[in-house]
């Protein structure tokens, strides 16, 4: 089959973003809103607004940061920091255990909301729970925003228990405070925090690209062709992420033996 006559599940593809940093969401948003339609529906021009917004407010955190001047954590900080860290990753551990323990049952015995909350909460199993401070922080709100967005933390309640979901709350606000996530208390002014900038960023991406799939007709080449065109930006940091991340995970060759 053509790539023309693509049928709307493979356009689906489109809409799906890797986990990218702040400059590449940036590039990507530059490159997306270079490419938008022309004459975009009312929807999908509210949401190129809203991405518009966004991409400004993430332009202006990565400023923020270039901005602030490096400064050492007290020991008490760093203790702190990391008391907040290990409970936000036992937090998120349990749950992913939790979920996961229900894969074990026969398929016709596991509940139906487990394998899409799997997907959404940890299509990379726990990865991001290992990443820098403030990253980690930045993917945790980007998930507990996930299941708002789709309204799925009663879901998650009732496979995980309530417990469970509140020690995840609250261990994530514990680290906010931890890390001083907030106001620029040198200026008094709001800071937009990279992490929100970012999480905020992705989810207009996303969006975007979700309506501008919603609109194609899949019996229409014209139609088609014109939301490949729309979402190419997608389509090419999809490829060079899939690239990458065969790079990595393909096994290195040993080296010849010194004759």
């Amino acid at each position: 089959m053509s790539r023309a006559t693509q049928p709307l599940e493979d356009l689906d593809e489109y809409s799906r973003i890797p986990p990218l940093d702040a400059s590449a969401t940036l590039a990507l948003g530059a490159d997306l809103i270079g490419a938008a339609p022309k004459k975009p529906s009312a929807d999908v021009a509210r949401t190129l607004k809203r991405v518009r917004a966004t991409i400004a407010d993430l332009e202006a955190s990565e400023r923020d940061a270039l901005e602030e001047s490096a400064s050492d954590a007290s020991d008490e900080d760093v203790k702190r920091r990391r008391a907040a860290d290990v409970r936000l990753d036992a937090a998120w551990s349990a749950a992913f255990d939790r979920l996961s323990a229900w894969t074990k049952l026969p398929e016709d015995k596991q509940p139906e909301p487990v394998r899409p909350l799997l997907g959404l909460l940890f299509a990379d199993g726990l990865e991001f729970t290992q990443v820098a401070y403030r990253s980690q922080w930045g993917e945790s709100q980007l998930r507990l925003g996930a299941l708002r967005e789709e309204n799925r933390e009663e879901s998650l309640t009732e496979m995980i228990g309530d417990v469970f979901v509140a020690e995840i709350h609250h261990a994530h606000a514990e680290y906010a405070k931890a890390l001083a996530i907030g106001a620029d208390s040198s200026t008094g002014r709001a800071r937009v925090n990279r992490s929100i900038a970012l999480n905020a960023a992705r989810a207009a991406l996303r969006k975007y690209a979700r309506q501008i799939v919603a609109m194609a007709d899949d019996e229409d080449e014209a139609s088609v062709a014109a939301t490949q065109r729309a979402l190419a930006p997608i389509a090419r940091v999809r490829e060079a992420f899939s690239e990458r991340q065969s790079a990595e995970t393909e096994p290195k060759k040993p080296d010849a033996p010194t004759p």
